[in-house]
């Protein structure tokens, strides 16, 4: 066979390959849409876990998990149901996680890692050298809340902490998914405002884990130590950092192309921009490696 013959039928192998990619998305689009409650539909379980159905398979999973019954005390106050997805996911995410002595962490796929934890000192402890520059908006709730003695970011250190980050990137998940959802219906501030807030909430929470980290290498190695050897919270970082990474590439491609600028690219950055410069860092790059090989 000649080469300009092989060339013009890989060509039209990869244009029906793409065609293909193509009208399957769309197909799925519409299937989707076709599944999911009107926009303004009446704010109850039922029609929470269709639309959730038809967008966010993880998030349905989340919110299948918890047995409770206070799932609409999330929607309390708000209009419509997208206007409060991502928070619902979120805290639900927490109900089904936390434990006496360890976190039952759902890692996506329908999978969870339990994570036991070790010896800790307070996050507290940690955030008295925290420049105040680098006291970000999060930093007063989860670092050193004075409200609460029981709040799980303070008294367990970087195993409340990857919890919080977990629970902020299946929000950010369940945006990005119900995008189409949004555009479809010309109501995109509540992605927006949930894709900026929980992009900073990723700087904020790595930078957190990672500072308190270097803290206790530095100041109480048996408490480093027992959360470097720990596997379990190990794997979860892993798998929390690299989806969250992910959402967020997703976010800014699509912010990018909308050219939506109440909230890209400077807008509602600032807590990110200035986390990921003070991350980069060789003291924080030689755990986060650690944390992630």
């Amino acid at each position: 066979m000649k080469k300009r013959t092989r060339y013009g039928i890989l060509r039209t192998v990869l244009s029906l390959v793409l065609a293909f990619s193509i009208i399957s998305g769309n197909v799925l689009s519409a299937h989707a849409a076709a599944s999911a409650p009107a926009y303004n539909c009446k704010k109850t379980k039922s029609n929470v876990l269709r639309l959730l159905d038809a967008y966010d398979s993880d998030g349905a999973y989340i919110i299948r998990s918890d047995k409770g019954d206070d799932l609409m005390l999330w929607f309390y106050g708000y209009n419509y149901l997208g206007d409060r997805m991502d928070t619902a996911v979120h805290e639900t995410f927490h109900s089904i996680s936390v434990g006496y002595d360890g976190d039952r962490m759902y890692i996506g796929g329908k999978k969870s890692v339990y994570v036991p934890r070790t010896q800790v000192f307070s996050s507290t402890k940690a955030s008295q050298t925290i420049p105040k520059r680098l006291q970000t908006f999060r930093f007063e709730t989860y670092m050193t809340n004075k409200k609460s003695n029981i709040m799980h970011s303070v008294i367990n250190g970087p195993y409340g902490l990857l919890n919080e980050m977990s629970a902020y990137s299946w929000g950010m998940n369940n945006s990005i998914k119900l995008y189409p959802y949004f555009k479809e219906n010309n109501k995109l501030s509540p992605f927006y405002i949930s894709c900026s807030n929980n992009k900073n909430a990723y700087a904020e929470f790595t930078f957190f884990i990672l500072y308190y980290l270097n803290y206790a290498k530095n100041h109480d190695k048996k408490v480093y130590n027992g959360i470097m050897k720990n596997a379990q919270f190990k794997k979860v970082y892993k798998n929390t950092d690299k989806r969250f990474k992910s959402y967020i590439q997703k976010y800014d491609k699509i912010a990018k192309a909308d050219k939506y600028s109440a909230y890209y690219p400077k807008a509602s950055s600032g807590d990110y921009t200035l986390l990921m410069k003070e991350i980069s860092k060789s003291k924080y790059q030689k755990i986060y490696r650690q944390l992630t090989k």
